[in-house]
């Protein structure tokens, strides 16, 4: 007959999980922010408002373009997505959404 013996099954406490690299800590705060911020109720822009927000949206994209800092092309952004009728806001807030974490995401670098 073979002997049978115990078999040693304990293994080493497992390290720490792994961190999420930044982007994806970024979404899971904003997600969480989004959470805080709860449900709201918002009315599309009047269309005449929305003009001036393009026109607003392209004064700020050219002083992005002269000067190159994150004031300018954050708030040019954020009125090319108000300045946005329904069909082109989505890709218009993700643009802005996409500058905003990434900017989140150096800010956490930096810390």
């Amino acid at each position: 007959m073979a002997e049978t013996g115990t078999v040693d099954t304990e293994q080493a406490p497992k390290k720490g999980g792994r961190k999420p690299d930044p982007m994806t800590r970024a979404i899971n705060d904003m997600k969480q922010a989004a959470k805080h911020l709860g449900e709201y109720d918002v009315q599309p822009a009047p269309a005449g408002r929305i003009n001036l927000h393009d026109q607003r949206a392209a004064a700020w994209g050219k002083e992005y373009g002269e000067k190159g800092t994150f004031d300018a092309l954050l708030l040019s952004l954020a009125f090319e997505a108000l300045g946005s009728y329904g069909h082109e806001q989505r890709y218009a807030l993700l643009q802005l959404s996409a500058v905003a974490l990434n900017q989140a995401v150096a800010l956490d670098g930096r810390q």
